[in-house]
């Protein structure tokens, strides 16, 4: 990892993981991209070999609310995952390496940090054809064969799909159930599955509501602003809260919604609410 540099090519809509040693392109390199925007900056997580690649719109007013996650362990070094950020027309990146997660600066005034969790990503292995991906009427519904945990809004890379017209980065339109989800693609009609969707772990900083931490039982239920993303058993950091005694590290032990889940904390019961979710 010490002699490697991550280039992002504005210019080819590329990635370059070059060799400082030799000065020359290792080996699956430059690594090219289908998102429709411009690689703009990189961070890289020395000590994991994770990498996470932001993008600068095409059209200078709009985001593209993407960025890429890059293994550089991997022989060759490989697109592993496709996360939603809140980006502006220069994003920048800072890692935090001890918990692995990556900070997206939007730029341009636009949208809210974001922090990626750089080793949270699961992969989902989709039904076998000719269920598992269908496109019909430029609508691509995907069948996972467990439950995805994936909501609206989120990024997800498909890959390894054997019509691989399926693959690439896409945005989730809708969340039929718990084991299948759509995102918009325009090309002809078709049927396929296999291979995976992969879900990285997302840590965006979500609004708690006004008396939205409650404790009993040394169980804490947070109730969020707006759907908070997480999954059983991910970290969270309970930041700003009122009573600070909720604030702090901890495991997701349950998600009942879209905008509670809960954690294991020993302390009396109280009431509480404001702060945020990251």
């Amino acid at each position: 990892m010490r002699n490697l540099a991550v280039v992002a090519n504005n210019g080819s809509n590329s990635v370059s993981i070059i060799d400082l040693r030799t000065g020359t392109n290792v080996p699956g390199s430059p690594i090219l991209s289908n998102i429709k925007a411009k690689p703009f900056s990189v961070g890289v997580n020395l000590q994991t070999g994770l990498a996470l690649v932001t993008y600068q719109p095409v059209a200078p007013a709009q985001g593209t609310n993407v960025a890429s996650i890059i293994d550089l362990t991997s022989s060759p070094p490989a697109v592993v995952g496709a996360v939603t950020v809140a980006d502006g027309t220069t994003p920048q990146v800072a890692v935090e390496p001890r918990l692995n997660w990556a900070l997206v600066s939007p730029g341009g005034g636009v949208g809210s940090l974001s922090i990626v969790s750089l080793g949270g990503r699961r992969s989902l292995a989709i039904a076998a054809a000719p269920t598992g991906a269908v496109r019909a009427g430029n609508v691509v519904t995907i069948t996972t064969i467990a439950p995805h945990g994936l909501i609206t809004g989120q990024t997800v890379l498909i890959t390894g799909v054997a019509d691989n017209s399926f693959n690439g980065a896409f945005t989730v339109a809708s969340v039929p159930n718990s084991t299948t989800f759509t995102f918009a693609q325009t090309a002809a009609n078709a049927t396929s599955g296999g291979g995976s969707a992969l879900d990285p772990g997302l840590q965006n900083s979500s609004g708690i509501t006004a008396n939205g931490a409650l404790r009993t039982a040394n169980v804490v239920t947070v109730t969020t602003t707006a759907p908070h993303g997480l999954l059983t058993d991910e970290a969270v950091l309970i930041s700003g809260v009122a009573d600070n005694s909720f604030n702090g590290y901890f495991t997701v032990s349950s998600v009942p919604s879209a905008t509670t889940f809960a954690y294991a904390q020993t302390a009396a019961n109280a009431t509480s609410g404001g702060g945020a979710a990251l």
